[in-house]
């Protein structure tokens, strides 16, 4: 792969590389991708992909949005501490105006959770069930 080239996601896998690595090596491998819901294979190709910044775990698009939610959590903060300020010097802010500043706490981290939970499982990564 010539330096620039993107790695077509739709490619079939049909090449192998040989890696040779010690028993506790291995057992360590397998143990993470375990541990990460992923196959070996998945496991080593993220961890190699990832790490070298081949491919990067944020795309652009991935950035723009972590922007957007950041200025919205900024905003939030604002909001809270202007709510606390008043509270601190005995100006009780209005209920409605309160629960509309709960509800843009709720959204950010719905939105949060949303984004989080998306990488996570773009990695190969599987919900696992609590025990």
């Amino acid at each position: 792969m010539s330096k620039g080239s993107k790695i077509d996601p739709k490619e079939g896998k049909t090449q192998t590389i040989k890696l040779r690595v010690s028993p506790s090596e291995q057992a360590a491998i397998y143990e993470g991708a375990a541990k990460a819901g992923m196959t070996p294979s998945a496991f080593m190709r993220s961890t190699v992909l990832e790490g070298a910044g081949v491919k990067p775990f944020l795309t652009e698009n991935d950035r723009v949005i972590f922007a957007l939610i950041l200025e919205d959590l900024r905003k939030v903060g604002v909001n809270l501490n202007q709510i606390t300020a008043a509270i601190n010097s005995k100006k009780y802010p209005v209920p409605e105006e309160v629960a509309l500043h709960q509800m843009n706490v709720l959204k950010s981290h719905a939105a949060i959770f949303h984004e989080v939970k998306r990488l996570y499982e773009k990695t190969g990564h599987r919900l696992q069930p609590k025990e």
